[in-house]
């Protein structure tokens, strides 16, 4: 979270497709199925999350600059490059950690969003993607999104 990032350390989030995670939000487990009311929630949920990220990076400003940053799912899963830049990014020269990470297993997870009906992926792109967009852009201008 932001708040760790200001202790000194690094911190950072993961942005992914507001399509994908509506999908995975609808068939875990602890979710309402793949009805309206459920994909709304997420959509609510999704837009909620950025929302607040976004009044933190504003209300912090410069504060946070070096020491939070944003990196999309995608990149980070498909690009080995990308992968090698965030560890840059996020731990310098330290020795390899610890990673539990299996790119391929992740990439299954990219674009699943093309199993939806189209009335879902309809209502989750009226109500994240403008939003997913704008926040990506506001992450890019600050120089906060690994690319």
């Amino acid at each position: 979270t932001l708040s760790l990032a200001l202790n000194g350390g690094r911190s950072s989030a993961i942005l992914r497709d507001p399509r994908d995670t509506s999908l995975d939000f609808a068939r875990s487990a602890n979710s309402f199925g793949l009805g309206l009311d459920s994909i709304k929630r997420h959509c609510k949920f999704f837009r909620q999350q950025l929302d607040w990220s976004e009044q933190q990076i504003r209300a912090l400003g410069s504060k946070i600059e070096g020491v939070f940053f944003v990196h999309d799912f995608e990149n980070f899963v498909l690009s080995a490059t990308h992968r090698d830049k965030f560890k840059s990014v996020m731990i310098g020269a330290a020795k390899k950690v610890r990673t539990y990470f299996d790119p391929n297993a992740s990439s299954m997870n990219i674009g699943i969003y093309e199993e939806m009906e189209r009335w879902h992926l309809d209502v989750v792109e009226a109500e994240c993607m403008q939003v997913y967009d704008n926040y990506r852009c506001l992450v890019r201008e600050r120089g906060l999104l690994i690319e």
